[in-house]
């Protein structure tokens, strides 16, 4: 189903990318480009995510997003990103088959999977949490999360998405001890 969704998704937002004379109501479907730059594409998964949760994606959790697209890492501080900064993202070109078709580095599922289904676990489960800033960094490792933790104070934690199993997620805190732990 959702492949099936990354097809709708992709045509709804790029259906006008190459032909703006295609934009009427009665366009052709699936008359889509290829490729498209990253930044179109951050900004339609920041669109979708608002349209589900509430709230629109922020600076900081699109680069996590793009790192992930690019390496299945979902650190941009990762050095297995890759430095993504270095390509303008209006220059930085996404195919269609890496978004929603080919697995992920070292995962058995595509980005768009990966995407669809922690956004689908907001909107059911975390959407007031996700508006009010509660859950900020749901899309950082497990180790980036310990590594922000350091220096809290027992009693602290950040929620994230697993990098490795589809919905679900993950528990960073610090304990009594001042102790990072996951879960």
């Amino acid at each position: 189903m959702s492949r099936i969704q990354g097809f709708i998704f992709w045509d709804n937002a790029f259906g006008c990318m190459t032909d703006p004379t295609n934009c009427l109501p009665e366009r052709i479907p699936f008359q889509v480009p290829a490729k498209v730059p990253w930044e179109s594409l951050g900004e339609m998964l920041s669109a979708k995510f608002e349209q589900a949760t509430g709230k629109r994606l922020e600076a900081f959790q699109l680069e996590a997003l793009k790192c992930k697209l690019v390496s299945g890492k979902s650190s941009p501080d990762n050095p297995d990103c890759g430095d993504t900064s270095e390509v303008s993202d209006a220059v930085h070109e996404v195919s269609f088959n890496q978004f929603a078709i080919s697995k992920l580095s070292g995962y058995s599922f595509s980005f768009w999977k990966w995407f669809y289904v922690i956004m689908k676990l907001v909107e059911k489960h975390a959407s007031a949490e996700w508006r009010s800033g509660a859950i900020p960094y749901v899309f950082v490792s497990r180790q980036d999360a310990g590594a922000l933790l350091q220096e809290s104070s027992p009693g602290v934690f950040i929620v994230t998405f697993t990098d490795t199993l589809l919905g679900r997620i993950s528990i960073t805190f610090v304990n009594r001890s001042e102790c990072v732990f996951f879960y």
